[in-house]
């Protein structure tokens, strides 16, 4: 196990999120451990769209026999005061969070791009949108990240929702790689359009949700030793996936301990030195 890498992918997609970053610096440094960060340009949520999407969870759980697995509330993981900021301000998240990254970046910690110019909209609408409709939605939020952090980055779809039609677009970008996939084997593979690797999430629960989310929520039990160990894939890295909203609040403890035991059988690596 001693050449074995591991990687911590964090998503910046909530108002909370994007105010964590600070702490999340500190938490890096306190765990001796370099983040990989994937920031949401525009705003967090689109109302309609989280309609549309509670709606269409709640008809596809009636329909299944299995569900996914357990998560915490929005309340449990953003908070009243975070609830009532995202829907009442809804502000873009990158100018909240800029300093932070840049600060991040000059650090040692990767930034890399996560969806368009609106979490929300992308989670609910982007795997059945034309051509031009992403285009409309991600071309935007490209010109600024790559503005402000040049043109060689990583790119993960918000609620691992794909549409090819982006991949394209980011291949002619700059774009290094996507993380769009889960697989505890850990083998990448590539996008059919642009060609570009896909790193699997290596540890997830069931619907992909953040593992250490739905051990706290499911009064999980297995020892994280355990957990860390079934983490690394069979070719030799981990890549674990998170939120900062979580991270910096509720999981705070067991996310902590959770990398403590990642060090002790693996080295930290970017999510881009995993390639």
């Amino acid at each position: 196990m001693a050449s074995s890498a591991f990687a911590i992918r964090m998503d910046i997609d909530t108002i909370v999120c994007a105010n964590s970053m600070n702490n999340m610096l500190q938490l890096a440094d306190k765990l001796d451990c370099r983040f990989s960060f994937y920031i949401n340009m525009g705003k967090a949520i689109s109302i309609p769209a989280a309609i549309s999407r509670r709606l269409a969870l709640s008809n596809d759980f009636n329909k299944s026999i299995s569900s996914p697995a357990k998560k915490l509330s929005i309340k449990q993981k953003l908070g009243i005061r975070g609830i009532l900021k995202t829907v009442l301000l809804n502000n873009n998240l990158f100018p909240i969070c800029k300093k932070e990254l840049l600060i991040a970046k000059s650090y040692g910690h990767e930034i890399g791009l996560h969806g368009g110019m609106n979490h929300g909209i992308w989670q609910s609408y982007a795997k059945h949108m034309t051509d031009i409709e992403i285009t409309s939605l991600l071309v935007p939020a490209i010109d600024e990240f790559t503005y402000h952090f040049g043109r060689s980055f990583g790119f993960t779809s918000p609620g691992f929702s794909i549409n090819p039609h982006s991949y394209a677009l980011l291949a002619k970008n700059g774009c290094r790689y996507v993380s769009d996939h889960v697989d505890i084997t850990g083998k990448i593979k590539r996008t059919t359009i642009g060609e570009l690797p896909d790193i699997p999430i290596t540890l997830a629960a069931k619907g992909n949700i953040d593992f250490l989310e739905s051990y706290i929520a499911s009064n999980t039990i297995e020892s994280l030793e355990s957990i860390a160990k079934k983490s690394i894939g069979h070719f030799g890295y981990g890549a674990f996936y998170s939120h900062p909203c979580f991270v910096n609040n509720v999981g705070n403890k067991l996310f902590t301990n959770f990398v403590i035991e990642l060090k002790k059988i693996a080295t930290n690596k970017l999510m881009i030195d995993l390639l």
